[in-house]
């Protein structure tokens, strides 16, 4: 069979492989309970991962421009996430959390797995897919993978050897979601529940090349111009965007739009509406340095590669008929590592209890619940922009942190595990999201008690992520400390 530039091997062997750590048990028939409290069998689960879509990009989340009619509809037909996070602002450390349920600093993804570097997912991490795949379920993953330096087969490999079946690395949505409606008519046993991870490229760089001129067309009106001129874009310097190309960014995310329509048509024809888990978000907030720089954080501040909110926090939308409300808002912080233990309580399948896993069962949300963390969010960009590159969210508070320069003479890795903060910003979230009025002075008792619980964390993560070389990161300390 053929998925366009896809390797379809055989089921690999990793059943004895995951059953070796301790705590993963085999699938059971049932997993959760229903609205009517009967017990649901196992879902088909979707998650629908953009790449560098800002908070602020769909019509559903505030867009003054860009036409998402499509996920529009999803919103009104499931929960809409208005405190969703990714695992990071950047992209391979916010796809390891959210495949491993674990911090990215803790797997040692501390920067984007880049060509000759030595970021990559570790082959003794456990994901959601090989979880998954132990539980029965056929596993299948298309478009972006960024969790290895390598590029091509090699890439598609390293997606196969963490649990997928199948995998397409067909980059775009209407590639991506086409490559899926493949895998659903190859399955030989429609009985047995799947896992899709679909990863698209848009609205990533570079944009020109790419994008349709039909869905650039939409923006080119008057009036669309005009709504261009209402999106915010607080606390970015976009000094490289070229004001034409905002159509091609904003096509980008019709393009997305168009495609994710498309999936949803696709699981109608085939029943499956009701049967599937259909997530989502994007890997980190909007793109700031490019030509085509023209996404939003909305209200927020920042963007990708920074740890202020426009870059973390993310749009999210679920839909599953049964479990997830229709039209329902949770505002509960949810972030990207919640993913691996919310879909192993689903599928009956638990969680691998031989490491941290930072994130938790966010099923509780949905009925309106606190949920309870162990450990507050957490996330690390070591080189981040904006001067500050740690930050942790606790109930409505959050605390940043600046570390010292990277000095001449040490090694990258040494200032990530051992480096000091030096300076901290902390935000009352609840009344101030757009992070504008420090609170560290207003708050000493607040400040205090944070910025301790903030430290011991911090250091409990550095302290586990493995050591790599990371020199060839090394100029990135020039603009992350000025």
């Amino acid at each position: 069979m053929t998925f366009g530039t896809m390797i379809v091997p055989s089921r690999p062997a990793t059943l004895p492989r995951v059953l070796a750590w301790l705590g993963i048990a085999l699938w059971s028939t049932t997993a959760y309970a229903s609205q009517d409290g009967s017990a649901a069998p196992r879902p088909n689960i979707i998650i629908f991962l953009a790449d560098d879509l800002g908070y602020g990009d769909l019509g559903s989340f505030g867009s003054p421009v860009i036409q998402t009619p499509n996920l529009d509809r999803f919103a009104d037909e499931g929960v809409r996430f208005t405190s969703l996070y990714a695992s990071a602002s950047n992209c391979s450390p916010s796809r390891a959390g959210l495949l491993t349920g674990r911090t990215p600093s803790r797997v040692g993804v501390y920067d984007i797995a880049r060509r000759n570097s030595s970021v990559r997912l570790p082959a003794r991490e456990i994901t959601i897919a090989e979880l998954l795949q132990s539980a029965g379920y056929d596993t299948f993953h298309a478009g972006k993978w960024h969790l290895t330096p390598h590029r091509g087969s090699r890439t598609l490999r390293a997606a196969l050897a963490h649990g997928f079946d199948f995998t397409s690395r067909d980059p775009h949505a209407r590639d991506v979601v086409g490559a899926f409606s493949k895998f659903l008519e190859s399955r030989s046993d429609d009985s047995a529940p799947f896992f899709a991870y679909l990863s698209v490229m848009e609205p990533h760089e570079p944009l020109v090349e790419y994008m349709s001129a039909a869905f650039r067309k939409r923006y080119e009106t008057p009036e669309a111009e005009e709504k261009a001129r209402l999106v915010q874009n607080r606390g970015v310097d976009r000094r490289r965007a070229v004001w034409e190309n905002r159509t091609a960014y904003f096509g980008a995310v019709s393009q997305i739009d168009d495609a994710f329509g498309e999936l949803l048509r696709t699981l109608d024809d085939r029943g499956l509406r009701d049967s599937t888990f259909v997530f989502f978000t994007s890997d980190n907030g909007p793109e700031y340095r490019s030509v085509s720089s023209f996404g939003s954080a909305g209200p927020l501040r920042g963007a990708k590669g920074q740890v202020y909110e426009g870059g973390i926090r993310v749009p999210g939308i679920l839909r599953y008929p049964g479990y997830a409300t229709p039209g329902a808002v949770v505002d509960e912080p949810i972030n990207g590592t919640d993913l691996l233990p919310t879909l192993c309580a689903l599928a009956g399948v638990e969680a691998p209890n031989d490491r941290t896993i930072d994130g938790v069962d966010f099923s509780p949300a949905l009925e309106g619940e606190e949920l309870r963390r162990a450990k507050p969010l957490y996330w690390s960009n070591w080189a981040a922009q904006g001067r500050v590159q740690y930050a942790m969210r606790d109930g409505d508070w959050k605390i940043l942190a600046e570390t010292n320069p990277l000095q001449r003479g040490v090694e990258v890795i040494d200032h990530i595990k051992t480096s000091r903060f030096v300076r901290y910003e902390l935000y009352d979230l609840r009344n101030d999201v757009a992070e504008s009025r420090d609170r560290s002075e207003s708050e000493p008792e607040k400040f205090q008690k944070l910025k301790s619980k903030f430290v011991r964390l911090h250091q409990e993560v550095v302290s586990e992520g493995p050591r790599i070389s990371m020199e060839d990161f090394r100029g990135k300390a020039d603009a992350a400390f000025p």
